[in-house]
């Protein structure tokens, strides 16, 4: 389980509901064999990557097309591109402050994405786009870390 942000295509005047179905219906389409993954534009990555350098510091690279990731290992932070999608993870393990480091470092990344791709940030969780969420406010965030650690039994 992992907090989530997604990015998605919205094209002009399509509600929020009907880009996610529509990248849903993408996800399922790849799954299926359908369609194939929309190439990774390689220059967009390296400038993508160059930045997230400057956001966390030391990262671990994967590049094996179709998967491309960064990993911090410090808070388990992975940027990636995967299936035609980009996404941003973290793995419910932190709490309380740390937990909101996570958060905050994850919304510091995903305006690199939004700039070099044109995609929008979607934070499922919320059910907003991240655009609409007030950037220093963790409370909801860390909660639902809190929540999840709690089904879990680690907290």
């Amino acid at each position: 389980m992992s907090y989530d942000l997604y990015f998605i295509k919205r094209e002009p005047g399509q509600s929020w509901d009907d880009a996610l179905k529509a990248r849903e219906e993408a996800l399922e389409a790849h799954e299926e064999g359908h369609e194939d993954d929309p190439p990774l534009d390689v220059e967009a990555w390296d400038r993508i990557v160059s930045r997230a350098r400057g956001v966390l510091g030391e990262i671990d690279l994967f590049e094996n097309p179709p998967v491309w990731e960064i990993t911090h290992e410090a808070t388990g932070i992975q940027l990636g591109y995967c299936e035609g999608q980009w996404n941003i993870t973290a793995p419910y393990w932190t709490h309380g402050e740390d937990a909101a480091h996570v958060v905050r470092t994850m919304r510091a990344l995903a305006p690199i994405v939004e700039q070099e791709t044109g995609l929008e940030c979607y934070d499922p969780q919320h059910e907003r786009p991240l655009a609409d969420i007030e950037p220093g406010d963790t409370a909801c965030a860390v909660a639902m870390f809190e929540h999840v650690a709690k089904m879990l039994g680690s907290a």
